[in-house]
């Protein structure tokens, strides 16, 4: 049975290559391994498409990852949680793992499910690296953000994970799904006018209104950022 190159590694990286654009897999300085499509991107109304990430990362919440040959697996948003969860999902129905978030005043605590729905490992943060172990101790994975710009762009961060060890009967596409969950659940970016462009219109029809919205944004975009550093 074909194995994806994806899941043949056990460092990987995830996010914007360059900055931007769209959100990839890859590893050392090899090529693209895997994209992260979000679900039915493309069916999406043109009186949306402006706010496009917004309305797929709030309603839809799914994403594939693909390479050449298809689908790899999804990640679908998982409705029994107060905070944003997600099912690990394959042969497009079939739940092989769930990171159940309980959310955390400071550091995201989350559960991680196998296929069987039962609790097997945990995610929790030390030293701004997020450790995937066992209840027993037994470390399987760790992740961590290696680089986040200042500002606005949701595409900026990029992420990694190391895989460990045995996974057990744990699926390897659960791990291989952790870093692109980190990011999905860490401290959110603003989200009202992301890309400035009522601020940037203001700006051209009231300058004062428009330098004064500018500025501001510029403030919550470094308190965010500092936030996430010191996460």
């Amino acid at each position: 049975m074909h194995r994806p190159p994806l899941l043949n590694q056990d460092h990987l990286n995830v996010g914007s290559r360059t900055g931007g654009s769209r959100l990839t897999y890859w590893t050392g300085e090899g090529p693209d391994l895997a994209i992260v499509r979000p679900v039915d991107d493309d069916k999406l109304p043109e009186l949306v498409d402006m706010f496009k990430d917004e309305v797929v990362r709030k309603l839809d919440e799914a994403w594939n990852i693909v390479d050449d040959d298809g689908t790899i697996f999804s990640l679908r948003r998982y409705g029994g949680a107060d905070h944003p969860s997600y099912d690990v999902v394959v042969d497009g129905d079939r739940v092989v793992g769930t990171f159940f978030h309980e959310g955390g005043l400071v550091h995201q605590h989350v559960i991680v499910r196998d296929d069987a729905a039962a609790p097997v490992a945990e995610i929790d943060t030390r030293h701004h690296v997020r450790h995937i172990h066992r209840f027993t101790g037994a470390e399987l994975a760790a992740c961590r953000r290696t680089y986040d710009p200042s500002g606005n762009d949701e595409l900026g961060e990029i992420w990694e994970v190391d895989i460990e060890g045995d996974l057990g009967s744990l699926d390897r596409r659960v791990v291989v799904a952790a870093p692109l969950v980190c990011h999905l659940i860490e401290h959110r970016k603003r989200h009202f006018d992301p890309d400035s462009t009522i601020a940037t219109s203001l700006l051209i029809a009231v300058p004062p209104v428009g330098g004064a919205m500018l500025v501001a944004e510029r403030v919550m975009d470094g308190l965010y950022w500092l936030r996430r550093k010191l996460d």
